[in-house]
C-alpha cells in the first residue's frame, strides 16, 4: 500500500509492504518505508526473494503534482 501527503517541502510518501511472500512457513514481516519526494525524484523498494526467484521491486516516482507507482519486478526466465 502506498499513499502520499503533500507538505511544504515535498510529498511525504509512505509505503507498507508485507514481506511474507511464500507459503509453507516462510517468515517475514511488515515493513514501512517513508520518504520525501520532490518533482523528478524517485525511489525503488525491493525485498529479498527465495533463491532463483525474481526479487519483488516497486518503483515510486514523483511526476509534477502526482505520484506514480509501478511494479518493477524483473520477469523470471
Amino acid at each position: 500500500m502506498t499513499y502520499w501527503v503533500s507538505g511544504a517541502d515535498g510529498f511525504d510518501v509512505i509505503t507498507t509492504i508485507d514481506t511474507r511472500a511464500g507459503e509453507g512457513g516462510d517468515r517475514g514481516g511488515i515493513v514501512r518505508v517513508s520518504s520525501r519526494l520532490l518533482p523528478g525524484q524517485s525511489q525503488v523498494i525491493s525485498v529479498p526473494a527465495a533463491i532463483g526467484q525474481p526479487q519483488p521491486t516497486l518503483r515510486i516516482r514523483r511526476v509534477a503534482d502526482r505520484v506514480e507507482v509501478e511494479n518493477a519486478t524483473p520477469l523470471s526466465d
